[in-house]
Parts: C-alpha cells; structure tokens; sequence
C-alpha cells in the first residue's frame, strides 16, 4: 500500500545514519538523531491509518532499503572525494549503471522483456520517453 511504501522511504534516513556510523565511523550530534527519531515517528503515525501489511511486499522493502542506503552513502562519498557536482557523478556512473540494467533486467522482470510486444508505437513512445 501506499502506507507501506511511506513507511520503507522513511527507513532509508536512519538506515544511513546508522551505516555511515558503523562502516566510516561517521558521528551525529545527539540533537540530529533526536531530530531524526521525532520526524521519522510523526510521519510514521501519520501513514499508519493507510498500513496495509504484505509478506512479499515487506521482504521487497527490506531488501530495497539497504542497497538504497548504501547506494546514497557511496555516491555521497564519491562526490566529497572527487569534489563532484551531482551532475558530472550522473556522467561518470551512467554508463555503469546502464550495464547492469542490461544485464539484470531479463533476470528480475521475466518474463516483461521478452513477452512485450516491440511493434513499432510501442518502440517508439519508448524511444522518445527515454529521450524526454
């Protein structure tokens, strides 16, 4: 459910709280994790009225929240380490990330990708999405 979906977003802040402070050592002022709890609480009760619980669904959000987590950290540190602006990090990790889209997509969406059918409209509203 939406809910549900709320609830695994706002995981991901003190999932990378809490990895930048195991793995880099990475200290928070008392007040920010206070901050952290008090927001992430608010927003969590305010989504619970919506909280429709799903086995699958909830295994799907684990496993998305900590590759996000992590994700986050190490572009964060790519950018600080090679005093990047966002856009030239986008530059430089694209065509990587387009590699593993590749390579991954016919794996985890069987089978989506060879059962569409690629008719011409159907190629081409794709072309021009991914131009836009």
């Amino acid at each position: 459910s939406v809910g549900f979906y709320q609830m695994a977003k706002i995981a991901v802040t003190p999932t990378i709280v809490a990895a930048e402070f195991i793995l880099l050592r990475k200290g928070v002022s008392f007040r920010k994790v206070i901050t952290l709890v008090i927001v992430s609480f608010g927003v969590a009760v305010a989504t619970v009225t919506d909280l429709e619980f799903n086995f699958f669904g909830a295994c799907v959000a684990i496993a998305w929240i900590i590759p996000s987590a992590i994700n986050k950290i190490l572009w964060s540190n790519l950018q600080q380490s090679g005093n990047w602006t966002a856009l030239a990090l986008m530059w430089k990790t694209t065509p990587i990330t387009i590699f593993f889209f590749l390579v991954l997509m016919p794996v985890m969406d069987p089978p989506g990708l060879l059962a569409f059918n690629w008719n011409f409209n159907n190629s081409c509203a794709i072309m021009i999405s991914a131009l836009l």
